[in-house]
């Protein structure tokens, strides 16, 4: 059986709609995805950089303490007591960042 041309080209042009509709909805879904991958890459990126916060503060108060206990200097004092006191607003930032994940909770159990 023999195809008319007009029907030919129908066929021809029902078969590109479908194939744009096809790659339409695949990129849909890809963008969707890359847009909820993106999110937990800045999530993750959040949490890291609060776990540096709190080492960071941790290691400024342990060494401002050892420059108070060497030179029995109030300024050094002040500092150990300024970066003493960050810590538990650090670890609150980290909880609050790890809240919907029970695996990270018993680690900031251990944390604390």
């Amino acid at each position: 059986m023999k195809l008319s041309t007009e029907t030919k080209v129908y066929a021809f042009f029902f078969a590109a709609f479908a194939g744009v509709v096809i790659l339409g909805f695949v990129t849909y879904r890809s963008t969707r995805e890359l847009i909820v991958n993106d999110r937990l890459v800045v999530h993750t990126d959040q949490v890291r950089q609060s776990i540096a916060d709190l080492l960071g503060a941790v290691l400024e108060a342990e060494n401002r303490r050892r420059d108070y206990l060497l030179t029995a200097d109030a300024r050094f004092l002040e500092q150990f007591l300024a970066n003493l006191d960050r810590i538990p607003t650090v670890t609150r930032k980290i909880i609050d960042l790890t809240a919907d994940n029970p695996d990270q909770q018993t680690r900031i159990a251990e944390l604390k």
